[in-house]
C-alpha cells in the first residue's frame, strides 16, 4: 500500500499525475496520491481536473506555508505506511516501470532515493545554467549517494522520527537537514530509478534562487543549527573558515568588484560552475 505525495506551487503537474496513476492502475496495488497545493493561484482548473480522477485527493493550505510544512501535512493525511515523495516538476514518462521499481521497498523501514536525469530538450539560451548544474551536479550527485528530496520512498514511522524542519521556513537546506538526520537512523538507500527534472528556471530566476540560499544559509549559521549546517553543507565550512580568520569581508568586496564578470559567464552559453562555487560564495560572504 502507497502514499504518492506531491507537493505543488504554481506549477502543472498535469503530466505526472497521469503517468503515477496509470502506472499504479496498471500494478493492481492499493494506492492513493495526494496533492498537496500550498496556496498556488496558477493551474487551478488543471489540479481540480486531477482530482477527479480515482485514488486521488487533495491536501489545499490557504497561504504559502512552504516546502517543509506541506510535505509534513501531505505525510499526516496519508493513509498508507510506505510514503513515496515527488516534487511536482517531475516527469516520470521516460520511465515506465518506474512505480514496480520500488516495489520490492514497499513496507519495509527503510528510505529510498531513486535519482535525477536530465533531457536535452530542456536546455535552451535562457535556462542553460540551470541545466549545465543539473546535468553536471545534481545527476551525478544523485549517482553518489547525495540525498535529495526530488523523489524518495520512505516509511512512514522513519519519516516521523525525523520530520522536515518547519523553522526552515525560507528556501534551501531542509533537504540536507532531513538526509542528514535520516542517515543517523538507517543508512539511505540509492537507486537507479530516476524522473527527469523539468522545472528549468531562467539563468536571471535561477541566480536569485541561488541568492535566496545563501540568506537561508546564513539564517542557519547564525542560529543553534551551525553545527549541523558544517555536516551538510560544503559551502557552510568555506564560510565558515573565512568568517574564522576574518576574511569574509576581503572575499565579499572582490566578489562585488567581480560579480559582473561571474553573472556574464554563468549566463552565457559555456558556464563554468566554479564560478556558481565563486557565486555562492560571494553572496554569502557579503550577507554573513
Amino acid at each position: 500500500m502507497l502514499s504518492i505525495l506531491i507537493p505543488v506551487h504554481n506549477y502543472n503537474c498535469t503530466a505526472l499525475v497521469h503517468t503515477l496513476h496509470q502506472q499504479c492502475e496498471a500494478s493492481g496495488m492499493v494506492y492513493e496520491i495526494l496533492l498537496g497545493n500550498d496556496a498556488s493561484t496558477l493551474f487551478l482548473d488543471e489540479l481540480h481536473t486531477l482530482s477527479t480522477l480515482s485514488n486521488i485527493r487533495m491536501v489545499t493550505a490557504k497561504e504559502n506555508i512552504g516546502r517543509s510544512k506541506i510535505r509534513n501535512l501531505l505525510a499526516d493525511k496519508a493513509a498508507y505506511n510506505t510514503l513515496l515523495f515527488i516534487d511536482c516538476d517531475a516527469d516520470a514518462s521516460g520511465n515506465p516501470a518506474y512505480i514496480r521499481h520500488y516495489l520490492p521497498y514497499m513496507g519495509k523501514p527503510c528510505c529510498v532515493v531513486g535519482g535525477t536525469q536530465t533531457h536535452p530538450s530542456l536546455d535552451t539560451p535562457e535556462t542553460h545554467l540551470n541545466y549545465t548544474y543539473d546535468l553536471l551536479r545534481e545527476t551525478q550527485n544523485s549517482q553518489k549517494g547525495h540525498f535529495t528530496t526530488f523523489q524518495f520512498l520512505i516509511d512512514k514511522a522513519l519519516f516521523n522520527k525525523v520530520r522536515f524542519d518547519e523553522t526552515i521556513s525560507s528556501y534551501g537546506f531542509e533537504d540536507s537537514f532531513f538526509g542528514y538526520e535520516i542517515g543517523q537512523y538507517t543508512p539511505i538507500l540509492y537507486v537507479q530509478n530516476p524522473l527527469v527534472h523539468t522545472g528549468m528556471r531562467s539563468n536571471q530566476a535561477y541566480l536569485a534562487k541561488i541568492d535566496e540560499l545563501c540568506t537561508t544559509l546564513v539564517q542557519l549559521y547564525h542560529s543553534d543549527k551551525q553545527a549541523t549546517l558544517l555536516k551538510v553543507s560544503k559551502l557552510a565550512r568555506y564560510l565558515h573558515t573565512l568568517y574564522r580568520l576574518r576574511l569574509h569581508g576581503l572575499v565579499a568586496r572582490w566578489f562585488k568588484a567581480n560579480k559582473n564578470r561571474i553573472v556574464q559567464n554563468l549566463c552565457n552559453p559555456t558556464p563554468n560552475l566554479r564560478n556558481l562555487d565563486l557565486y555562492k560564495l560571494g553572496v554569502a560572504c557579503i550577507k554573513v
